[in-house]
């Protein structure tokens, strides 16, 4: 949840430049929801493209708080994230889910940027191999060669960043009481000389 429709045109107006020349890439960007048409009036006349950060299976119908296809496509989506991991996270999707999701987006010539990874407890446990597989396998399942050249996938690994955390700040040693000296930090020895050269 970043970005107010104010602070995506000001973002656009900054990045735009920068990447004016870029050709080695594509350059996609994922705006909340009510930041879409500003994202897209404000590439418009670049390469950049815009994507959805989530999509219902269903084309309408009573899903509280959800969008369907027809509605990104009309606010001038090219892409959209599917499986992304804090949607498996914190709203439960599933594989089943995202190979629905995903299919949809085929259907309205949405491309879908399909999203897997493992948490950091499956990454600890050696269980990421199995983890990446079974969502390759479920969440693509029945899909022929022409729709996964159309699928893109990104690993997004809900472990990233978490499986090296920093470590913990030194604490300073406590004071000494009154009238006691504090305690020292014990000399390192010196090195032994080494032979002496030529």
């Amino acid at each position: 949840m970043f970005k107010t429709q104010v602070e995506t045109r000001a973002f656009f107006a900054a990045f735009g430049p920068l990447v004016a020349a870029s050709k080695h890439c594509d350059i996609v960007i994922a705006p909340p929801f009510t930041a879409l048409a500003a994202a897209v009036e404000a590439s418009k006349d670049s390469s950049i493209a815009i994507a959805a950060q989530d999509v219902h299976w269903e084309k309408e119908g009573a899903f509280t708080g959800a969008v369907s296809t027809r509605m990104l496509v009309e606010a001038g989506c090219r892409a959209v994230i599917i499986g992304h991991s804090e949607r498996r996270q914190y709203f439960h999707e599933d594989n089943a889910t995202v190979n629905r999701k995903t299919k949809a987006a085929l259907a309205a010539e949405l491309r879908p940027i399909v999203c897997i990874g493992e948490t950091l407890p499956q990454r600890e446990s050696d269980q990421w191999k199995n983890v990446l597989e079974t969502q390759l396998v479920e969440g693509l399942a029945g899909f022929g060669d022409k729709d996964l050249a159309d699928i893109i996938l990104a690993y997004d690994a809900a472990s990233v960043g978490l499986s090296n955390p920093a470590p913990a700040p030194t604490k300073p040693a406590p004071p000494a009481p009154t009238g006691q000296p504090a305690p020292q930090t014990p000399a390192k020895k010196p090195a032994a000389p080494g032979p002496a050269r030529p």
